[in-house]
């Protein structure tokens, strides 16, 4: 009888221990599936850094992951520039710069009167939540300028971090 009372109450938080177990397990995934499919782009320093000269803009919004566009942050003017790639033809052409203000008191250029002003080529545009990636192109598509802007110009600092933990803490809401 002893044996009995002790093989059944085994049994019984052996079924209650499988229970949360795999209600843990489903609790998990439900919540990396919830974190991979909510993921910022990669509209940070380290992504605009690969960005080199002659690169196609599809390379470029393969290297974003992303096509041009708004992705959690403001319009383009709202950034302040910050690190410029330069266009090799001089700084009369590098025109990427514009897109975003320099201060508070020297404004950013609208988009459609600086894409009026390229003799050839087109500006593409990418906002996050700190920081903002514009590429100048020519007329066959290849990048001759970037730059980098930001919400705060200290952020460009802080950009070092591990890029998992940083976006763990952001995506919990902890930072």
């Amino acid at each position: 009888m002893l044996r009995n009372r002790l093989r059944e109450y085994v049994m019984r938080n052996r079924r209650r221990l499988l229970v949360a177990a795999a209600i843990v397990l489903l609790l998990a995934a439900s919540a990396l599936a919830w974190l991979l499919s909510h993921a910022d782009p990669p509209i940070r320093y380290r992504t605009w850094a690969k960005i080199e000269h002659g690169r196609s803009l599809a390379d470029v919004e393969r290297l974003i992951g992303v096509p041009p566009g708004k992705y959690g942050g403001a319009e383009a003017d709202a950034y302040i520039a910050g690190i410029v790639l330069r266009h090799p033809a001089g700084p009369d052409q590098d025109l990427v710069v514009d897109v975003f203000k320099r201060s508070e008191v020297w404004p950013a250029v609208p988009l459609d009167q600086l894409n009026a002003k390229l003799k050839e080529g087109r500006f593409s545009v990418w906002t996050g939540p700190k920081f903002a990636i514009a590429v100048q192109t020519d007329a066959a598509g290849r990048v001759v300028a970037s730059c980098l802007g930001t919400i705060t110009p200290g952020d460009m600092a802080r950009d070092r971090g591990s890029d998992w933990w940083e976006w763990l803490l952001a995506r919990l809401g902890l930072t």
